[in-house]
């Protein structure tokens, strides 16, 4: 990365409710689904589960406004992070980050920093993190800025 070249990355607080929606959507789905198989499954559990799992997505929406991040701004030297809507300053230095994870499901990435921890595999799709950490999610930001946030830390770790 260019010591000159600053990448800076904003959150969306629209596209974390669009994710958490379409999560509400596609659980009332599934539980429906669930919902035909009646022996093993009943209409009282059914308005359970959808209760759980609104209080759930609205939870983590209500977690973000917090201390969610809201900015990126990565740079030859490390990462700025601006969290919750006070924007508090978190700086990680290149020297502190010991280890990056990328993860991919389906349309969800995500990116772990480690912080002095480490990453431990013990079998093919299972991954463990030891030690302090920051977990970088694409919910709110924007899918294309992320690629970009993603191929720049990986010549951050690479430099």
């Amino acid at each position: 990365m260019n010591n000159h070249e600053k990448f800076q990355m904003h959150a969306s607080a629209q596209s974390l409710l669009t994710v958490n929606i379409s999560g509400i959507i596609i659980g009332i789905i599934l539980l429906l689904l669930l919902l035909t198989i009646r022996h093993l499954y009943t209409l009282g559990l059914f308005i359970v589960g959808i209760i759980v799992i609104a209080i759930y997505m609205i939870s983590d929406y209500l977690i973000w406004q917090k201390r969610g991040i809201r900015t990126i701004e990565l740079d030859a030297n490390g990462i700025t992070l601006y969290r919750g809507k006070n924007k508090t300053v978190q700086r990680i230095d290149r020297s502190q980050i010991t280890e990056i994870n990328f993860f991919k499901k389906i349309k969800r990435r995500i990116v772990t920093i480690m912080l002095g921890g480490q990453v431990i595999k013990p079998t093919p799709g299972i991954t463990l993190f030891k030690g302090n950490r920051v977990r970088i999610s694409n919910d709110s930001f924007n899918d294309n800025e992320f690629s970009i946030f993603i191929e720049k830390l990986k010549q951050l770790k690479t430099d």
